[in-house]
């Protein structure tokens, strides 16, 4: 009934993946590449903003089930709790937040929640623009203010239908600079002039859209400003009448005509929601203007001439597999499963600390598909992982300190890494030469939960590995297209010959000198799997010290609970590469050569 009475009201959720055609209101979150997300634009015909100018503002990353990445804002109202709109994490499996930010390459706080509430009489799976479309987003533990972090009044309850026809507002965000234009790094402000619901619905061709908890707001001054792609969940705000800000609107739909059009843009008015956020929340965040309280103390006295009583109401103010060819092992299945229990194939669960240097590691590519991987920590500005991983990809994430994949001490995002020279990024198939660097945006600190491994030595590059035991490590799923943990798992292997694992993969030449193959310890299912890839193979060495001499590279196609090896990368061959591109130096002589 909702979409028969919305009648032209369709869009496509999430994106502008048309040409914009007319006036249908349309959602303005972004799905769109996030490879332009690093490139230079702006809020459509707005400023950049300086560093602490909306210290409310959050940006937003919500995950889908298909791994499918889009972008929204969404604002800092307490240290636990964010304000959005309902259509940004409608239907996602978890959300990335970044805080105490305006270049988006340099947040403050970077972690990630599962744990968000639309509003009960929003429909999630509806691809229509609805009313109600706010969200409260719940944060794992509480952020620490600070200038650059700080959260928004919202608005009063008392103004929640008050008239804001040619009031001026700001709005802010990362979304795209013209309609299907390209989102900035830095974020981007605009001001904004209210106009009526009335006004508003004419321009919409009288859709029912515009509701009394719809407020509207068209360009200031120049036609094409509005907010656009991006924008959706971000603050609407207003100097108030007490001297103090307030957020009046969540940014929630523009028209179909395209965002740099004169046709105004819809946003929801927050003070329509308090009792649902007391509801959700706990907490209270209404208040009374000041003109209100002048009018009830009048009120009281008034009553109090006639009873002889005062009463004063002090009113307080969210793949298949098929045979035995090399495959790697990156995990780019639906990212629900990674909220499931699971384990590295027929491993233990991993107390907190027990490895230090483990990274966890989640990659973007050119079409917003995100994939899993694991790396090493070897020094406090650079990690060691797979090619493969890394290749092709636009930014990655990366979480470090951490057992718990949502419990993370460190989330940090980077876009500098180097896969080795010899490795063809794009190449579809297992490689030699299968490994990468990936450089930090600034150190990291080190303590007991966050540790560097030290590599293989040249010298033991092309050791003979054959039945030593070799631990792993990651979150890996827990059987071939199983689920992965939350948790990180780890597992016994023993190493093999490289002639026995060159049969058991039919001769392939993949299996070359800068590998070890790894086999089960005493259970045939044991093995790296799914999302293992770019994680550690580690010993102890002859000197009593924990070396890495191996990066999990590949498994076989008949499965990774199968009794066929896995194959990884030796580092020892590789510390020329290292020093060139890092300028350090990683390789050491064994007491034993000394």
């Amino acid at each position: 009934m909702r979409a028969q009475k919305m009648l032209t009201l369709f869009l496509f959720v999430l994106a502008f993946v048309t040409a914009f055609a007319d006036n249908t209101p349309v959602y303005h979150s972004s799905s769109q590449d996030l490879d332009i997300s690093l490139s230079q634009g702006r809020i459509v015909s707005g400023w950049e903003a300086y560093e602490g100018q909306f210290p409310y503002q959050l940006s937003l990353r919500m995950v889908n089930q298909n791994g499918r990445v889009s972008a929204c804002g969404a604002t800092l109202i307490h240290n636990e709790w964010a304000l959005t709109a309902g259509h940004c994490p409608a239907g996602r499996v978890t959300l990335v937040v970044r805080a105490g930010v305006t270049d988006i390459k340099r947040p403050q706080l970077m972690f990630e929640t599962t744990e968000y509430y639309t509003h009960p009489l929003y429909v999630d799976l509806l691809p229509f623009v609805q009313p109600n479309d706010i969200a409260l987003i719940k944060f794992p533990r509480p952020v620490e203010y600070n200038d650059a972090l700080y959260p928004i009044r919202l608005q009063s309850s008392h103004h929640k239908d008050k008239d804001y026809n040619n009031v001026v507002f700001t709005a802010f965000g990362w979304g795209r600079n013209w309609t299907d234009g390209v989102s900035p790094e830095v974020m981007n402000w605009v001001y904004l002039k209210g106009i009526s619901n009335e006004y508003c619905r004419t321009s919409f061709g009288g859709s029912s859209i515009i509701v009394d908890s719809t407020i509207c707001a068209a360009h200031y001054n120049v036609t094409s400003q509005s907010v656009c792609q991006g924008d959706s969940g971000g603050g609407l705000t207003i100097l108030d009448n007490d001297g103090e800000l307030s957020q009046l609107g969540v940014a929630s739909f523009v028209s179909g005509s395209g965002c740099h059009t004169e046709v105004p843009a819809g946003f929801i008015r927050t003070g329509h929601y308090h009792d649902w956020y007391t509801e959700v929340t706990g907490l209270k965040f209404d208040w009374v203007p000041a003109a209100d309280i002048n009018a009830i103390s009048q009120l009281l006295l008034m009553r109090a001439q006639e009873m002889l009583t005062l009463f004063i109401f002090v009113l307080a103010f969210v793949t298949a597999f098929a045979d035995n060819t090399p495959v790697y092992h990156a995990s780019s299945q639906d990212l629900a499963v990674s909220l499931s229990q699971g384990r590295i194939s027929s491993g233990w669960e991993a107390y907190e600390g027990q490895f230090p240097y483990q990274l966890s590691l989640r990659m973007v590519n050119r079409n917003g598909r995100v994939s899993a991987c694991g790396a090493t920590l070897i020094h406090n500005e650079w990690a060691l992982t797979s090619g493969h991983c890394p290749a092709g990809s636009v930014t990655l994430v990366v979480r470090a300190g951490v057992t718990d994949i949502k419990r993370p001490q460190l989330m940090f995002e980077t876009t500098e890494y180097y896969t080795h020279p010899r490795f063809i990024d794009l190449y579809p198939y297992v490689q030699h030469d299968d490994i990468a660097l990936i450089k930090f945006p600034r150190p990291v600190e080190y303590n007991d939960a966050l540790q560097p491994i030290r590599l293989q030595s040249s010298y033991d590059k092309d050791k003979n590995y054959n039945n030593v035991v070799f631990t792993a490590f990651g979150w890996g799923k827990n059987w071939t297209d199983g689920v992965s943990p939350e948790v990180m798992n780890w597992v016994y292997l023993k190493g093999i010959s490289n002639e026995y694992c060159r049969t058991r993969y039919g001769g392939s030449s993949i299996i070359a000198e800068t590998t070890i193959c790894a086999a089960h310890y005493n259970v045939t299912s044991q093995s790296v799997c799914q999302g293992d890839s770019g994680g550690g193979l580690t010993i102890l060495d002859n000197d009593g010290e924990l070396s890495q001499v191996g990066i999990a590279s590949f498994v076989s196609g008949s499965g990774c609970h199968t009794e066929v090896p896995a194959g990884f990368v030796r580092p020892g061959h590789y510390h020329d590469w290292f020093t060139e591109v890092t300028g350090l130096k990683f390789d050491w002589v064994p007491a034993a050569d000394i």
